[in-house]
């Protein structure tokens, strides 16, 4: 009878070391699998947000700061562009500058186009309701301070 009891502890010691050793392969055949996978689903992620971000930038003219500071910064150069062009005596053409021409982005251009309107209305173009009709009589009254 001490034999077959031996035996039966035998093979419980022998059944419990096996499956404790296929738990412990399995768990870690598991962590290496999530360790992979970890970095691919993030890459993953990391583009599906970034096409995300293009194709909502593309259909609604931007929506973070970053537009917002190049649409900013269009409209300063636009209104020293637009300025620049009327106090010359040069007709309306946003499109002609480079600036426009070169640009990189939408709101860069949306916020020039916005400037060089200002600019343009602000230093002497479209007359201004002034009495003389532009070109050089505009550069002289600009100079010599005159309205």
């Amino acid at each position: 009878m001490r034999t077959i009891n031996y035996k039966r502890t035998v093979g419980s010691a022998i059944f419990a070391f096996t499956l404790m050793l296929g738990i412990g392969i399995m768990m870690s055949i598991s962590a290496r699998a999530q360790g992979s996978n970890n970095g691919q689903w993030q890459r993953e992620r990391d583009r599906d947000r970034q096409i995300w971000q293009d194709r909502n930038r593309n259909q609604n003219g931007g929506y973070n700061n970053g537009n917002q500071g190049a649409r900013t910064q269009g409209y300063q150069i636009g209104i020293q562009t637009g300025a620049s062009d009327a106090q010359r005596g040069q007709s309306y053409n946003p499109q002609r500058s480079h600036y426009f021409k070169d640009a990189r982005s939408q709101p860069f251009r949306n916020g020039f186009v916005q400037g060089y309107d200002a600019g343009f209305r602000q230093y002497g173009g479209y007359n201004n309701n002034r009495s003389n009709n532009g070109g050089i009589g505009t550069v002289l009254g600009t100079i010599l301070g005159r309205p």
